[in-house]
């Protein structure tokens, strides 16, 4: 397996034979909040040395870019990750945006949500309305009706069935999607939970990938085997082994936060491991058959 690490911008880049001969690409982009904004300069960069990808698999902040990306949209994407701040995304914030506080949890507001018995310590209703703004119903449309079958594979947890979900373009329509890839983004907590009913009833809620797959590898590869695809790139938005801000005071607040941060690094560190492990097994292969 190459690897190339992207030091200046906290990216690794992985790129992983996917045991076929077709000439198709997937891409795999993974959560990181608003580093995907370095993520999206990088799949312009693959874009600019030839590469095109028919599916293209996103978490969290990577399902929020793979629509751009799969039709080669980078001047939308630039704009979306220059232009967007924090009142494009929340109309309930959880965090302060300002100050010497900046980026620590609002403890009144924390403590009004949780006695008023809401879900979260923060609402993210308005960036649907942003999504829709980058993603339009006329390029969703583009995709589903490209002669070159493009996908978007957004993925997300359910929240009830603790399981991993991937929702993708050629099963829902405009609307839908939209709903999906904002679950997606949403992180636990801190943001709204997607509510939905299927045709039982039967009520799930869902939220951010990342928090059971922050690199969905695994899918990559089914998808790369489906539709006879030659390789699989990855993005990650992270350094190699991420180092988290030493915590000078233990609140409650800020605990809870640090909670999180590790168990995201452990699950994106965890499926780093896999795509290393299988791109081993992919050149050990490749050097046997050459062997015999």
């Amino acid at each position: 397996m190459k690897i190339k690490t992207a030091t200046t911008v906290a990216l690794l880049l992985l790129s992983l034979p996917a045991f076929l001969i077709a000439q198709d690409r997937v891409l795999v982009i993974s959560g990181g909040g608003a580093r995907g904004a370095w993520g999206g300069g990088l799949a312009q960069a693959l874009h600019d040395s030839g590469k095109d990808y028919r599916a293209v698999i996103g978490t969290s902040t990577g399902s929020l870019l793979a629509p751009m990306v799969v039709i080669d949209s980078f001047s939308r994407l630039e704009e979306a990750y220059t232009h967007v701040t924090h009142k494009d995304i929340f109309n309930v914030r959880p965090f302060y945006t300002k100050g010497r506080k900046k980026g620590q949890v609002r403890g009144f507001n924390a403590f009004w949500r949780i006695i008023t018995g809401r879900k979260t310590l923060g609402e993210s209703k308005r960036l649907r309305k942003t999504i829709m703004t980058y993603f339009t119903e006329a390029e969703f449309n583009a995709i589903t009706q490209s002669p070159d079958s493009l996908e978007v594979i957004a993925t997300i947890v359910n929240l009830q069935a603790d399981s991993v979900e991937y929702k993708s373009s050629r099963d829902f329509g405009y609307e839908q999607m939209v709903d999906w890839i904002w679950a997606s983004a949403n992180q636990p907590v801190f943001m709204s939970l997607y509510k939905f009913r299927d045709e039982q009833g039967e009520r799930d809620y869902y939220a951010d990938g990342g928090v059971k797959e922050n690199v969905p590898i695994r899918q990559a590869i089914m998808k790369a085997r489906e539709i006879g695809a030659s390789e699989i790139d990855v993005i990650i938005h992270s350094t190699d082994r991420p180092q988290l801000d030493p915590m000078q005071k233990l609140r409650v607040l800020k605990l809870l936060a640090r909670t999180i941060d590790l168990f995201s690094t452990e699950v994106r560190e965890n499926d780093v491991d896999i795509a290393r492990l299988l791109g081993r097994v992919t050149e050990l292969g490749q050097l046997s058959e050459e062997v015999e």
